[in-house]
């Protein structure tokens, strides 16, 4: 769906293919995969992770510590002849969009924010959280990010 959207824009798109252990190497450095990468030739590029949630209790999205290590490490290592990457932390929200299970695909229920601003606004905690799609067995360390930073997306798309 994120796909979509950005395409619509004038983005390219890539979905990565959700995988255990999907990684890449640049650098002779491993990098967990983005869930997208999208590029708008001769302007810009971003990695984003893409989630389909509705806010925590606190009122933050959260997100898991080393996956936002890994993006962020993207961010500041890696460059291709577009340039360097933004990684972005993207989140179609439940709660606007009619329930976890709907299927209306509107660009106002996507929000999203630069990952290096997020990180410095963040709350750490812990929590349970999904891996390839099952609750993991322990706690894992999860940094909350709060609504209120978020943008909507075409902010970042236009």
């Amino acid at each position: 769906m994120f796909c979509e959207i950005a395409r619509k824009y004038g983005w390219e798109a890539w979905p990565f293919q959700r995988m255990r252990g999907a990684t890449f190497e640049f650098n002779s450095r491993r990098y967990i995969c983005p869930d997208v990468w999208i590029l708008k030739r001769n302007e810009r590029q971003y990695i984003c992770e893409v989630k389909h949630k509705n806010a925590a209790k606190n009122g933050a999205y959260g997100f898991e510590l080393y996956r936002q290590n890994s993006m962020l490490a993207i961010e500041r290592d890696y460059t291709n002849q577009f340039g360097g990457v933004v990684a972005l932390y993207v989140v179609h929200n439940h709660d606007v969009a009619g329930g976890k299970y709907a299927r209306i695909n509107n660009i106002a229920h996507w929000h999203a924010q630069r990952l290096r601003l997020l990180s410095e606004n963040a709350v750490a905690g812990k929590s349970k959280t999904l891996y390839n799609g099952n609750v993991t067995d322990s706690e894992v360390d999860i940094l909350y990010y709060p609504l209120t930073v978020f943008e909507p997306i075409t902010k970042f798309l236009a």
